[in-house]
């Protein structure tokens, strides 16, 4: 199944959104990445 660019660009903003509230717990370039990840998941079903 392809990926919609709409969604990626999404999960993208859906993270950056995540990590600007909790500036206060640092996330490491993994975690975004693992949050992205399942951002995606959610966004496919």
């Amino acid at each position: 199944m392809r990926k919609n660019i709409n969604e990626v660009e999404n999960s993208d903003s859906i993270a950056e959104l995540l990590n600007q509230k909790f500036k206060d717990i640092p996330l490491s370039m993994n975690d975004i990445i693992e949050i992205k990840k399942i951002i995606k998941e959610v966004l496919k079903s």
